[in-house]
C-alpha cells in the first residue's frame, strides 16, 4: 500500500512539473548586438552562426542577455504586421528586435549560451 501511494505521488509530481513548462513563451526578447557567421560547420546540427541578443527581463522572458547559436534546425521567422513569414539566417542583423526560444542545454555563464529553436524578427528598426 505504501509503495502504491509513493508511486501515485511521484506520478503527480512528475505531471505537475511537466505542466509548468510553457512552450508558448520566449526565452529572450531584445536587440541583436552582434552577428557572427560560422567559418566551419559542426558535426551535429550545422552551425550557421551566433547572435548576441540583449534585452530586459520581462514577465514572459527568462534571460536578458544570451549568446545564441543558429543552426540548420533553427526556425527563423519575420513578423510583418499580423503575419509571420519564413526568413533566413542571412536576414539577421545588428539592431533588429528579436525574440528567441531555446532548445537543449543552457550554459549558465553570463551571458547564457545555448542554441535557438526559433528566432522571430519583430522589427528591423536599427539604431
Amino acid at each position: 500500500m505504501k509503495m502504491a501511494i509513493m508511486s501515485v505521488a511521484l506520478l503527480v509530481l512528475t505531471f505537475s512539473l511537466g505542466c509548468q513548462l510553457d512552450d508558448s513563451g520566449v526565452d529572450i526578447r531584445g536587440q541583436i548586438t552582434s552577428v557572427t557567421v560560422s567559418e566551419s560547420k559542426g558535426s551535429n546540427a550545422e552551425s550557421l552562426g551566433v547572435v548576441l541578443i540583449e534585452g530586459e527581463l520581462q514577465d514572459d522572458t527568462e534571460f536578458d542577455k544570451a549568446l545564441v547559436r543558429i543552426t540548420d534546425s533553427t526556425t527563423i521567422l519575420r513578423r510583418v504586421g499580423s503575419e509571420t513569414k519564413s526568413s533566413s539566417f542571412e536576414s539577421l542583423a545588428e539592431g533588429q528586435l528579436v525574440e528567441a526560444k531555446f532548445i537543449g542545454p543552457v550554459l549558465e555563464s553570463y551571458p547564457v549560451q545555448t542554441e535557438a529553436a526559433t528566432v522571430v524578427i519583430l522589427s528591423d528598426e536599427r539604431n
